[in-house]
């Protein structure tokens, strides 16, 4: 006799003791991901071609006071009670470059393993014995993008047979766990007892002490959920193939004191990549310990990988990161800091979930191989040899000139400035007595360089019947598609659908059935009631009326279905799946103005506008040449050759802007209380600059 199992058994994952024998996989076990399978012996291991020796040194010019001050200014600002005075006041004594070489080995593997595995039997064709099952390493599987971690489980064929379900004895179904089998319950109302107070019958029970089981309708025995009631499962062995990328990572010998575990957040300059079946250590590199790491990391993983996964292919880098070491003082004293990395932009955003269908389903579009749903920018087709514009700037007669603010001009700006702060009184700027007014006008450089950039990715939407136009047509190559450009020398963004590009493809969030389970209440329509917490009964034991004693209500979420419409396909169960292309339009500015030695901060004349006494417009201008003020000369053949060089071959170059102003400096000195003091006005709005206000903190408590 065989003893019922309690209402806790958890079957096993296959059936014990009832595989059949598969030549090739024996020993072959059941569930815990199975036992990897070393892959026959691949014979000699042939390296890859040596690379060159490297020829020159690879250096990265060190950065520029204004760079490091401007990283200084915005890692203060990020920080919370950080304040960016020191940033902005620093005295750099010093930039020490300390650039250092990473190095990156890659080692692409692939293992199996298998493990014995069931499903309900539902007709499903069983083929065992048909034919001789393959080996392992002799099932084909398609392998992902290289270099990606990715995991793919398949049947093993001539493998699948019919056995009887180990868990319910092929009877169909298993002790209900809630009532133990027993078909009945107890009643929650009299316990047991058949009476209410008073010794009335229970009107819950008919005085019988007990109820029907809710959950199986009072028969004891519910589903088998091994077999879903079918008496029988379709057993198979199931190889599960993974690919794994493999890295280490070396960090060059460096002396400037900067922490080696930073070195992984950021990006340098790639200056080596080599990539093959087997790779050959770096030899001739000018720092020797990356030949050094190049050829004990090359051994270890060719050793590793080689006996226990398939190898299938091994890249290489090396990039220079640029690291440079600024020392400054502030306030009498000596400090120093790092500015490292390629790239110093903002962080990237969280993931989140695709807006298409994963790109291995997606069509093969000519010319838009490679493209995922993340997108990535194109660069332009290239022009030719570009017609450079070379307008001469008009020649320059005199110094352009503006006339000094008057004394009541000044008081008024700076009346107004003392009454806009708090705690501030307006005695200093009312009883003030001028002493001098000093004119200390500057030059104001702008380059403005608008550029179009085109990116593609592959987009979805519910589909609605709408029309596809897959292989209708070739599809046109991203920089040939027509845009109408907006206003110049301002953003914008538009997307558009790529023509001959919309197919339809089933829902990947839901799969195609238009429903995904509800999270709420776990895909099961119930919810435990807020009121008694489940308990089903509230003060002095009476039946909680919100879920009439049960315990639990039903879903307020998927109103008890548990599941809910699928947000991706709107419930359609389908999708029209394109590649979106999006235009970008950017104003890309970069200012200079000509430091008087005034003592003004001159990063406050960006705020402000004055007297534009030149503008140049052109598809490409040429710098300015012969204007009075040689620094403004000098900052237009920079900014001008600086733009070229970093959008031309990214992006498309529509027009440029460059323009001169004269902004209005005037340092005003006065007398308040026998204390020598001054002031700045700037700016055609007038507004005022100072560091040492006399008279602040005039509030009165009450």
């Amino acid at each position: 006799m065989i003893a019922p199992q309690g209402p806790n058994f958890e079957g096993a994952v296959a059936p014990p003791a009832m595989f059949d024998s598969v030549p090739g996989y024996e020993g072959t076990g059941i569930g815990s991901g199975g036992t990897f399978l070393p892959p026959p012996n691949p014979g000699p291991i042939n390296l890859g071609t040596e690379p060159p020796p490297s020829q020159k040194e690879w250096n990265i010019p060190s950065i520029s006071e204004e760079t490091a001050r401007s990283a200084f200014v915005s890692y203060a600002s990020s920080k919370c009670c950080y304040s960016s005075t020191p940033a902005k006041q620093a005295l750099f004594s010093s930039l020490e470059a300390h650039n250092t070489y990473r190095y990156r080995l890659e080692t692409f593997t692939e293992s199996r393993s298998t493990e014995w595995a069931h499903e309900p039997y539902h007709g499903q064709p069983v083929d065992a014995y048909t034919q001789p099952a393959p080996g392992p390493w002799d099932v084909p599987v398609q392998a992902p993008a290289l270099f990606t971690d990715s995991s793919y489980q398949v049947k093993v064929p001539y493998t699948s047979s019919v056995k009887g379900c180990h868990a319910c004895r092929e009877m169909g179904r298993v002790p209900c766990k809630q009532c133990a089998g027993a078909g009945n319950k107890q009643c929650w109302v009299c316990h047991g007892s058949g009476c209410r107070l008073g010794g009335n019958m229970c009107s819950q029970c008919n005085g019988r002490g007990y109820e029907d089981c809710t959950f199986c309708e009072g028969q004891g025995t519910e589903p088998c959920n091994i077999c879903s009631g079918s008496r029988q499962l379709l057993v198979y062995i199931k190889l599960t193939v993974k690919w794994t990328n493999n890295t280490s990572v070396h960090i060059g010998v460096q002396q400037s004191g900067f922490p080696a575990d930073s070195f992984s957040k950021v990006s340098g300059n790639v200056i080596f990549v080599d990539s093959q079946y087997m790779v050959y250590p770096v030899t001739g590199f000018p720092d020797p310990s990356i030949c050094q790491a190049s050829q004990s990391l090359v051994r270890e993983h060719q050793t590793q990988y080689s006996t226990s996964s398939r190898v299938l292919q091994q890249r290489q880098t090396i990039d220079l990161i640029p690291v440079t070491k600024v020392n400054y003082t502030w306030d009498g004293k000596a400090y120093s800091y790092f500015v490292y990395g390629a790239n110093a932009g903002p962080g990237q955003p969280e993931a989140v979930r695709p807006s298409a269908p994963p790109s291995a389903t997606m069509d093969t579009v000519p010319g838009y191989e490679g493209i995922g749903a993340g997108g990535g920018d194109l660069p332009p087709p290239y022009p030719g040899d570009v017609p450079l514009q070379m307008p001469t700037p008009q020649p320059f007669e005199a110094p352009w000139q503006i006339p000094s603010i008057s004394e009541s001009v000044a008081q008024e700006a700076f009346i107004k400035y003392a009454s806009s702060k708090c705690c501030y009184s307006t005695k200093p700027a009312k009883e003030m007595v001028f002493t001098d007014l000093q004119a200390h006008n500057t030059f104001r450089y702008r380059l403005e360089t608008f550029t179009e950039s085109r990116s593609t990715n592959w987009d979805s939407e519910p589909y609605n019947g709408q029309v596809t136009d897959a292989y209708c047509g070739v599809a046109p190559k991203p920089w040939d598609i027509p845009v109408t450009a907006p206003a110049l020398f301002k953003d914008n963004t538009k997307a558009l659908k790529v023509p001959y590009t919309s197919s339809v493809k089933g829902c990947h969030t839901c799969l195609g059935l238009g429903l995904t389970a509800c999270r709420h209440c776990v895909s099961s329509g119930w919810m435990q009631c807020s009121h008694c917490q489940g308990s089903g009964t509230r003060f002095s034991s009476d039946r909680c009326i919100t879920c009439s004693g049960r315990g639990r209500v039903r879903c307020s979420y998927c109103s008890g279905m548990g599941s809910r419409q699928c947000k991706t396909c709107s419930g359609k169960g389908k999708l029209l799946c394109f590649i979106k292309l999006t235009v970008k339009w950017k104003n890309n500015v970069k200012e200079y103005a000509v430091d008087t030695r005034s003592g003004f901060p001159m990063d406050q004349i960006f705020s402000v506008s004055g007297e534009k006494v030149f503008s140049d417009t052109h598809p490409l201008v040429s710098p300015i040449r012969g204007f009075p003020a040689d620094k403004i000369n000098e900052a237009s053949e920079n900014s001008v050759r600086e733009h070229f060089a970093q959008f031309s071959s990214s992006c498309r170059i529509m027009q440029q802007r460059q323009t001169i102003e004269l902004v209005p400096i005037t340092r005003v000195h006065y007398i308040w209380k026998e204390n020598a003091n001054f002031f700045f006005v700037y700016g055609n709005e007038h507004k005022v600059y100072t560091d040492d206000y006399p008279a602040t903190c005039c509030c009165t408590l009450l």
